[in-house]
């Protein structure tokens, strides 16, 4: 069963100022928002494209959805930027931070939640994946 939060924030219903400021990020008009199912957050995950057909991720959230998300936005922030660029991660574009409100905006990746109950074949991809970060990214900095 894949986790899914009920009552996820979706693109049009961030504050103009949210959006604004992460158009300002990606220097262009955002026109399409594809909400993502699943994760834990009550925040906003979108899958984003802009006039331009750039594509990123954008999640955002502020403690009106709950009061501990902001300040683990806040360190994925910093620890996202903080990674290596040889790092098989999505990078970093640009965080907004109002005191109030965190979006973050990253690099989008094509792919999907695995299914549940896992498939062989997914399980063994993410092990693989696992063990090759293991072995670039040990001992961590």
């Amino acid at each position: 069963m894949q986790v899914t939060t009920k009552n996820r924030l979706r693109w049009a219903e961030l504050p103009h100022d949210v959006r604004s400021a992460v158009e300002e990020i990606l220097g262009d008009r955002v026109v399409e928002a594809v909400s993502q199912s699943g994760g834990y957050s009550p925040g906003t995950a979108d899958r984003i494209r802009t006039a331009s057909g750039r594509r990123a991720f954008v999640k955002a959230v502020s403690p009106a959805q709950n009061p501990d998300t902001p300040t683990m936005h806040r360190a994925e922030a910093r620890i996202t930027a903080a990674l290596p660029g040889y790092a098989p991660t999505p990078r970093l574009l640009g965080c907004h931070d109002d005191g109030h409100w965190v979006a973050l905006v990253l690099t989008d990746v094509d792919g999907r939640h695995p299914v549940t109950p896992w498939r062989v074949h997914e399980l063994e991809a993410v092990l693989a994946a696992l063990e090759r970060m293991s072995a670039t990214h040990t001992p961590a900095r």
